[in-house]
């Protein structure tokens, strides 16, 4: 590993990292529990509590009613204290872990990911992110892709990034049709042998028909080189965002087959429960966290860890 990386990846760990960045929305459960500690009588007003507690975590309305419900046909067994976290555990669990072991598994070469998402949820320092995640980890060789061609500074960040990590970025100037840029960078992945190709994209306002049907334009042309292609559909989201992240997911799905979410600026967010609203809604596994500003801030996904860091 050159230099450059070693300076910008050093492995935090997943629980550590979790139970630093969501130390906000733990407490939101923590507060949960606390009921339980003080009163163990399950009656309505109580189960009522626990829904509006739920809801202020951002888990949503269905996920609070589950929970409630499971709660109400368990009551009989439950004790103690850790009764209850048991079973809201393995709900939540039921809910994300169907999806482990989902994450990037190079079965073709090149492996193409085409990163989508409106401005500022932080496609482009994802890409660099994952590219160095891929790098360090798995020796792969990688290729960036400027084919947000709208904005100069999208095009110049990248670049940046990608001299930076010593990877090769293909680019054009500002203006240029993005599928010419995509389909120059495919030939040149497979001429060098490229393992991954992470494509950059403009940032679209998700209802705006327009945009999106050009997104569309995107990936069928990208499909019509190998109908595999593109490997993974990664939608950028900012977790901070709230409960208008569902808007941008419900308006991206309509038009673009997504299979994976990528959340970002985890770090210090009290947003973290809205992770199971998401799965949960979309049926769409969320593939990595990114978090603070360098290139090692990103992390695996992983269910287990994020329950346990949700409800200990």
């Amino acid at each position: 590993m050159n230099t450059i990386r070693n300076k910008f990846f050093k492995n935090s760990g997943f629980l550590n990292f979790f139970k630093k960045s969501l130390r906000l929305t733990q407490n939101k459960f923590l507060s949960i529990i606390s009921l339980f500690k003080s009163n163990l009588h399950l009656d309505d007003d109580f189960y009522q509590s626990i829904k509006e507690k739920l809801l202020l975590a951002d888990i949503g309305f269905d996920i609070s009613e589950d929970v409630v419900n499971i709660l109400k046909k368990n009551k009989n067994n439950i004790i103690k204290i850790e009764d209850v976290q048991s079973q809201i555990k393995s709900y939540f669990l039921d809910i994300l872990s169907k999806f482990d072991n989902c994450n990037v598994m190079q079965k073709y070469k090149p492996f193409i990911i085409l990163f989508i998402g409106i401005n500022g949820a932080g496609k482009t320092t994802s890409i660099a992110k994952l590219a160095n995640y891929l790098i360090s980890y798995f020796n792969k060789k990688m290729l960036l892709v400027a084919a947000d061609t709208y904005k100069f500074s999208a095009i110049q960040h990248i670049k940046y990034l990608g001299k930076l990590m010593q990877i090769p970025v293909i680019s054009s100037q500002i203006g240029a049709n993005p599928i010419s840029v995509i389909l120059k960078a495919i030939k040149y992945a497979v001429v060098k042998d490229i393992d991954y190709v992470l494509i950059d994209t403009s940032g679209r306002f998700s209802n705006k028909t327009k945009f999106m049907l050009e997104l569309q334009g995107i990936v069928n042309k990208i499909q019509s080189i190998n109908s595999v292609y593109p490997n993974e559909i990664y939608l950028v989201l900012d977790i901070n965002a709230g409960q208008n992240i569902s808007f941008q997911v419900e308006n991206f799905k309509k038009y673009i087959d997504i299979s994976g979410f990528i959340l970002t600026k985890l770090d210090g967010t009290a947003k973290g429960g809205i992770i199971l609203k998401l799965v949960k809604k979309f049926n769409v596994p969320v593939k990595y966290i990114t978090y603070g500003e360098n290139l090692q801030d990103l992390e695996v996904f992983n269910s287990k860890y994020f329950v346990d860091c949700l409800i200990k």
